[in-house]
């Protein structure tokens, strides 16, 4: 869809590739450890740390998400210079940057899998129907 608008949209949504990849970087160590430490308190059975964990890790995610948004807007311009903008890519960059920065709060979650979290140790057979984690402490 991109490449319909030349050669300047393309490097544009380029430029913004390595930014965005170190903001998913940072948002998706948090879920990878966060994942590990639940499956040891959990492997422990220590339903309580693991919950404890889980709402100290979703609380983290969603102020990093705020944090990374808010700083992703206001330097898109510094970061896109150093990624290689010029004058003829860098508003483009800018614009496009900034979209993908208010959609960062949504990539975060989607990263932290909200009760899915991508691994068997967090799930449990309940009556045949799998229930994640989350689901469990909401009952709370």
């Amino acid at each position: 869809m991109v490449g319909k608008l030349g050669a300047a949209a393309i490097t544009s949504v380029g430029l913004c590739a390595q930014p965005r990849m170190i903001m998913l970087l940072i948002a998706q160590s948090i879920c990878t450890g966060t994942t590990a430490v639940i499956a040891r308190r959990k492997g422990e059975e220590n339903r309580e740390a693991a919950v404890s964990c889980m709402k100290q890790s979703l609380m983290i995610m969603i102020i990093l998400a705020i944090i990374m948004t808010t700083l992703g807007y206001f330097l898109a311009e510094p970061l896109l210079v150093l990624a290689g903008a010029n004058d003829e890519t860098l508003f483009d960059a800018i614009i496009y940057f900034r979209v993908i920065c208010f959609a960062f709060i949504a990539v975060v979650f989607a990263s932290f899998k909200l009760g899915d979290l991508k691994t068997s140790l967090m799930r449990r057979e309940n009556g045949g129907n799998s229930r994640s984690f989350l689901a469990d402490i909401s009952e709370e």
